[in-house]
């Protein structure tokens, strides 16, 4: 069976999550999690056992997300702890989406320290926004990041954690043709 065995990055408890053997995608395709503060760990382990290439970031050192990531073998982008994304970071993560069939924006608190994810997320061919909480309670970056999120919002298929794998598939199965 495969695995993935990670410690907690609060509680230090061990967990162990089996990864079905035949959940994987011939054509490994990649997609990028935007999240943060833990929002996306499931969605990177959710992603990486149906076999898609997956990347994430920007990600601050110590991050649960980030943790998760190292722990799946999966690409990130990292900042310094406290840091808000510089060039390289955004430039980094725009790369990543150009380079995503799908990129998904995880249910995260957006601030001015991480804005420059949403702009990136705008350059995506195809995206999912997960919606568990109103904007509103996780915007702290004001009326420019409301407008921003409301634009992706209008361009992507919006839906719940548990709805992503079904979400990415759908989207794939829709596109034409493969992206570039």
């Amino acid at each position: 069976t495969r695995a993935v065995v990670a410690r907690h990055p609060v509680t230090g408890s061990v967990s162990v999550m089996a990864l079905p053997r035949d959940a994987t995608r011939a054509d490994g395709e990649r997609v990028h999690v935007i999240g943060g503060g833990g929002t996306g760990a499931r969605l990177l382990y959710v992603l990486s056992a149906a076999g898609f290439d997956v990347t994430t970031g920007a990600l601050t050192m110590g991050d649960s997300d980030l943790e998760t990531a190292r722990n799946l073998g999966i690409d990130a982008v990292t900042l310094p702890p406290g840091s808000a994304m510089d060039e390289e970071a955004t430039t980094a993560v725009r790369e990543h989406v150009r380079e995503a069939a799908v990129t998904i924006v995880a249910d995260v608190e957006i601030g001015d320290g991480n804005l420059s994810n949403i702009e990136a997320a705008a350059e995506a061919d195809h995206l999912v926004l997960v919606e568990e909480r109103p904007f509103e309670d996780r915007n702290y970056a004001g009326p420019d990041a409301r407008s921003r999120y409301e634009s992706l919002r209008s361009q992507a298929a919006v839906v719940e954690t548990t709805d992503v794998l079904q979400a990415v598939e759908s989207t794939l199965d829709d596109a034409p043709g493969p992206s570039a």
